[in-house]
């Protein structure tokens, strides 16, 4: 069961509510009297409260934030969301069918402050080749033209780390070289 809190005016006596009882879009008309529904929890004026700590990967957070930029309405940025955002969101919760609605609670819960996204902690990679006998850093590059490439570096001040999938991938396309990755030590 998933509960909302909602702010219900001093004066009312009842609220309705819609909800959907079948997946065919029909419809149940609920109401509800206003005595009879429990009180949200108080809080002290100046008490602290916990928000809600969800972990994702760092692209994705990056790929929510940049979202919330673009959309300047809680509708507009949950609906065009990056769809892997959903994904790990159900990863993360533990419910990989969690459904599209309690994401999107979700999603709209950050949006308002109210859950706080953190990176997860991955283990990070760098790749590594052998040329001519010297070990060199290997680095992925994108220009803003889109054009992209790969870069060796004997001396590569910030060598970039990878999460394992990409490293694996990266080692996977330079079988050639005999790359190789190798586990960042924190």
């Amino acid at each position: 069961m998933f509960m909302k809190i909602i702010d219900v005016p001093e004066n009312a006596d009842y609220i309705t509510a819609h909800e959907q009882i079948n997946a065919g879009g029909s419809f149940l008309l609920q109401k509800y009297n206003v005595v009879d529904l429990p009180d949200a929890p108080t809080v002290a004026k100046n008490a602290t409260v916990e928000k809600r700590v969800i972990e994702l990967p760092a692209d994705v957070i990056e790929g929510i934030q940049n979202a919330k930029t673009y959309w300047e309405n809680v509708a507009g940025f949950v609906l065009n969301a990056p769809s892997i955002v959903f994904t790990e969101i159900r990863k993360s919760i533990g419910e990989p069918h969690a459904s599209y609605d309690k994401v999107a609670d979700i999603l709209g819960s950050w949006y308002f402050g109210n859950i706080e996204f953190v990176e997860k902690k991955e283990p990070k990679f760098y790749v590594r080749v052998d040329v001519d006998g010297e070990e060199q850093s290997v680095a992925m590059w994108q220009n803003s033209d889109g054009e992209s490439g790969i870069a060796f570096d004997v001396f590569m001040r910030n060598e970039p780390a990878y999460t394992e999938t990409d490293a694996d991938n990266l080692v996977a396309g330079l079988t050639a070289l005999n790359a190789r990755k190798v586990k960042v030590e924190e």
